[in-house]
Formats: structure tokens, C-alpha cells, sequence
């Protein structure tokens, strides 16, 4: 498991059991709680798609430096090649 996944891991428990402490220890009415609660887990959503979003921006900015680097060597065993 890489670092990353880790710290996503880590950060899911993390706000669930947040979200959970702070329902049992809430000092609000069960309307308030859910709508608190609500408002947590929409913030959990936004901040996971922002974490996949960068993923895959990642990822993909890998994925055209190796087509750079495999386009280069074709063109190097290519020029070899005619020699």
C-alpha cells in the first residue's frame, strides 16, 4: 500500500470516527446532528474527488512522460537500425 493510500486511509477513519464522536457527544437536537452530519460528509466528498482529481492528474502526467521516453528510444534503435 503506498504512502498516499495510506493517508487517504487514514483520513476516511479519521472523519468517520470524528463524524461518530460527534454525533454521541453532540449537544445538538437529532435535526441539527444529521444536518451537521450531512454537511461533514458532503466536505469528505468534495475533498476525495479533489484527492482523485490530483491522482489522475499525476498519473497521466507520468504516463506522457514515458511516451516521451519510449518515442525517443524508437527514434535512436530506428536511426541505429539504417546505420
Amino acid at each position: 500500500m503506498s504512502n498516499t493510500s495510506k493517508w487517504v486511509t487514514g483520513l476516511v477513519i479519521g472523519l468517520f470516527v470524528g463524524a461518530i464522536t460527534g454525533v454521541l457527544l453532540a449537544p445538538s437536537s437529532g435535526k441539527e446532528t444529521r444536518e451537521s452530519l450531512l454537511n461533514k460528509i458532503d466536505l469528505l466528498k468534495e475533498k476525495m474527488s479533489d484527492l482523485i482529481e490530483r491522482g489522475g492528474e499525476y498519473t497521466s502526467e507520468k504516463v506522457d512522460l514515458i511516451k516521451a521516453k519510449i518515442a525517443a528510444l524508437e527514434k535512436k534503435l530506428t536511426k541505429k537500425e539504417t546505420v
